[in-house]
């Protein structure tokens, strides 16, 4: 997951991917629904990010009603947008690309990570030209990607591994849409994008030299809470939380049917949305409870807080590394839903 930006919907439209309109509720889940508040609505907000997507499922299928809770889904197709609503306190919740909230955080905003929502396992990549084999083969070449962004992270992480330096490529900033399209194009080497523009790189020609499937972790979807809800709400955040695992397992069991509710609400065809799912890896409560333990591994939320707020130093983003990513993170929500569902 990742600065979404709104190149998804566009590129959606000029592929034809929009499905019919809304949907009404008369197929939701037929469960005995726990007694709801009449407290304020939960917001939750979403960006246009496939994992973000199964969120609409999670609410059309009933599952809000059924855990006790009132919440509503709030689309932002502008991204920044949701990262600006959820720190003037607009919206109780954001899906956000993990490395978006660490500037934020910096800057004393007031929310906390309180779940791992996906990790990104193969919807970014690099992909190249014919001819290059390896990213050895990439120094000297022109490389396009969106500076800032958790692809250029990516980038420089797999040039890491080989040997490299950012400076042994040539590199240039475009979007991620603008580096997809230059790279079809032929007017770079190489591109480090995201889907669908990755996808679409590919079909035009382009091989994938490196997917975040080879990188578990690194790139992670997050559900962060504003503190005051945090504080006042958390009964309802946990009933939020247990409702999505609740959906996770509808997806799981009844696949097309939410599927469908999901497809309505995004306005494309479940077939696409299938395929942008499988470069998603949705998180499990083990992921979860990996993702609050102190481990040097990029599924621990702690230690690859740190490698982003590197990256983002290192871009130019944020003036220095914060000593300390804990305050930023509060599990013990979701590590109350683990012990419970686990019983």
């Amino acid at each position: 997951m990742k600065k979404i930006v709104s190149i998804l919907v566009s590129m959606f439209m000029l592929l034809g991917l929009y499905g019919c309109g809304a949907n009404n509720n008369t197929n939701k889940i037929d469960n005995t629904t726990a007694q709801v508040s009449d407290e304020k609505i939960i917001k939750i907000g979403i960006t246009q990010w496939p994992g973000s997507y199964v969120w609409y499922g999670v609410e059309k299928r009933g599952f809000f009603e059924k855990n006790g809770v009132k919440a509503e889904v709030q689309m932002f197709p502008v991204y920044s947008d949701g990262i600006n609503a959820l720190a003037s306190g607009n919206i109780d919740m954001f899906m956000a690309s993990y490395s978006d909230t660490i500037a934020p955080y910096k800057n004393g905003s007031e929310f906390k990570i309180a779940m791992v929502e996906d990790y990104s396992a193969g919807s970014d990549g690099i992909v190249v030209k014919d001819g290059i084999n390896s990213l050895k083969d990439l120094k000297g070449k022109n490389v396009a990607t969106e500076f800032g962004s958790v692809d250029q992270m990516f980038l420089y992480k797999c040039l890491e591994k080989e040997g490299l330096k950012k400076d042994d490529i040539n590199l240039t900033n475009m979007t991620i849409g603008d580096a997809g399209n230059a790279f079809i194009a032929g007017q770079v080497d190489a591109a480090a994008i995201w889907d669908p523009s990755l996808s679409l790189a590919v079909e035009n020609g382009g091989k994938l030299l490196y997917t975040t499937k080879d990188t578990p972790g690194l790139i992670p979807a997050v559900m962060a809470v504003n503190n005051e809800t945090l504080e006042n709400k958390r009964d309802d955040v946990k009933k939020i939380i247990n409702a999505w695992y609740d959906g996770i397992e509808d997806f799981n069991t009844n696949h097309d049917e939410f599927v469908k509710y999901v497809a309505e609400e995004a306005k494309i065809s479940a077939d696409d949305f299938n395929k942008l799912m499988s470069g998603v890896k949705l998180a499990t409560l083990d992921d979860n409870a990996l993702a609050f333990e102190n481990s040097n591994d990029n599924m621990s939320l702690e230690y690859s807080g740190k490698e982003h707020a590197e990256f983002l130093k290192s871009a130019g983003l944020i003036d220095d590394v914060p000593k300390d990513i804990a305050p930023l993170l509060d599990g013990s929500i979701v590590d109350e839903v683990i012990k419970e569902r686990k019983k």
